[in-house]
């Protein structure tokens, strides 16, 4: 094994307190507020603070709302409102015999045949729509809270060596002038030594505010200005992926609902067939008694094949593009898989070469340093192995974080929410 997750752990451990600069007035701009590290903090709690967050979830709890109202009504036996129709009649402005009628009539739309049974089907795709869209919600949050984490790790530990190597240099300093007021050292290796400390203290200030910005783009997204302690996951191992990735999910209900969609329109282009119920009174002239009568009527649409044909081709072009995009989507997130795959296969082999690169420069440091001491070298080559073995250190951590985050993009690509 090439390296061992226990120097990420260290480096870590400065989370709760970050150094403040002592060689210049701290400000607003140099201080950063600690963020603190929670045993009782989770990763799908962050999520969840993110989804609390977010006014998509407010629309998708609209849309609860609909399908409830909506499953209410598909119950009822009736396509449309009631209509209630008052008629009244008379002679007065004719003959005036007293001719007189009034008529009061009822008409109940009514639901053709096979349509509840597709505003049914319609519905249960629905209802799998909304699902599969809170849980790709969840899945794409899951996805900025990984990325937001691991920016804020990163930056945060290219601070900490930044810091480090500053901390080195300033070291370094006060030894070259302790040795130039000696006379061991020239002056110049002195200006050398405060040119190198000045220029640690340059990367230090870059290292800082992307830290800030990582700060803040993580506390804007979860409201938190705490990570967990435990950040790192474990290689999602699904013999196949993709079978259930929620996106892939939320197209086949799309398509679903869109050929029950096409069945029902077809059976309402058709036309409703329609229910009469009328009480009439009627009188002839003022000598007859008024008449009383019930009516009772049912109407049938004719045709509509037309209409029904238009929908249908309508309904066809609905489920041609819902195909195509399951398509297009079951191939982007293969491909997408395929490249976490290959990333993390290639942060592996970098990772064992960067560990290697260091443990080389770490030997030489030390023989520069201890050839230094001895004056068998000059401080200009002591600075330039420093130079390296920082660079080296750097880039090894740097692996290091970016394996566990593309372990966490791997997930990410498999369909795997915190």
């Amino acid at each position: 094994m090439f390296f061992t997750f226990g120097r990420i752990s260290l480096l870590l451990l400065s989370f709760s307190f970050l150094p403040v600069f002592a060689d210049h007035k701290a400000n607003k701009h140099d201080v950063v507020v600690p963020l603190l590290r929670s045993q009782a903090l989770s990763l799908p709690q962050v999520v969840g603070a993110a989804l609390s967050r977010t006014p998509e979830a407010q629309l998708l709890q609209a849309e609860s709302q609909a399908l409830l109202a909506a499953q209410k009504y598909s119950t009822s036996w009736l396509s449309d409102n009631v209509r209630m129709a008052v008629k009244h009649q008379n002679d007065l402005l004719l003959q005036d015999q007293g001719l007189e009628e009034w008529e009061l009539g009822l008409t109940l739309p009514l639901k053709r045949f096979g349509s509840q049974t597709a505003t049914e089907s319609v519905l249960r795709f629905e209802a799998q729509l909304l699902t599969h869209k809170k849980a790709a919600l969840h899945l794409r949050l899951s996805g900025l809270v990984r990325e937001s984490l691991w920016g804020l790790i990163i930056s945060h530990n290219d601070y900490v060596l930044v810091n480090a190597a500053w901390q080195t240099a300033k070291q370094l300093q006060i030894d070259v002038k302790k040795r130039v007021d000696l006379g061991e050292l020239a002056y110049r290796d002195l200006l050398l030594a405060q040119e190198e400390s000045l220029a640690r203290q340059g990367e230090l200030f870059h290292a800082l505010e992307k830290v800030k910005h990582a700060q803040y783009h993580y506390q804007s997204l979860t409201g938190l200005e705490q990570i967990p302690a435990e950040f790192q996951e474990p290689v999602n191992r699904l013999a196949q992926p993709l079978m259930q990735h929620v996106e892939l999910l939320l197209l086949a209900a799309k398509k679903g609902r869109a050929e029950a969609q096409a069945m029902l329109e077809r059976l309402v282009a058709k036309g409703e067939p329609e229910l009469q119920f009328n009480l009439r009174q009627e009188r002839f002239n003022r000598q007859d008694e008024a008449v009383q009568s019930v009516g009772l009527g049912l109407t049938m649409p004719l045709g509509g094949g037309t209409r029904a044909a238009k929908a249908e081709a309508q309904g066809r072009l609905f489920i041609a593009q819902s195909q195509r995009q399951l398509a297009d989507k079951r191939r982007s997130l293969h491909k997408a898989l395929h490249h976490a795959e290959h990333a993390l296969e290639v942060s592996r082999e970098a990772l064992a070469v960067a560990q290697q690169r260091h443990d080389l420069l770490q030997k030489n440091v030390r023989l520069t340093t201890s050839a230094f001491q001895a004056g068998e070298v000059d401080l200009v080559e002591l600075l330039r192995v420093k130079a390296r073995a920082f660079s080296v250190e750097r880039n090894l951590h740097l692996h290091q974080l970016q394996l566990q985050r593309e372990i966490s993009r791997l997930n990410q690509a498999a369909g795997a929410s915190l």
